[in-house]
């Protein structure tokens, strides 16, 4: 499964359920795509220690992702 994640901003108090959607994502072993922006701002916050795939644009989301959010 493939799926991808895009958020607007992050929230001081977002960490716990971020870090718990990877955690679930990643027990899974399902690949995931972070959008650039959003990726960067979770690593700013030091919740996830895994590097993640990340898309720029939506031009470069396709019909190979199951998910979006």
């Amino acid at each position: 499964m493939k799926i991808g994640i895009y958020g607007q901003f992050y929230h001081k108090d977002s960490g716990i359920y971020i870090k718990e959607l990877f955690d679930i994502l990643n027990q899974e072993n399902i690949e995931v795509f972070v959008e650039k922006n959003f990726l960067q701002l979770i690593h700013e916050h030091k919740i996830l220690s895994k590097e993640y795939n990340h898309f720029s644009t939506f031009k470069e989301l396709d019909n190979s992702y199951d998910l979006f959010f």
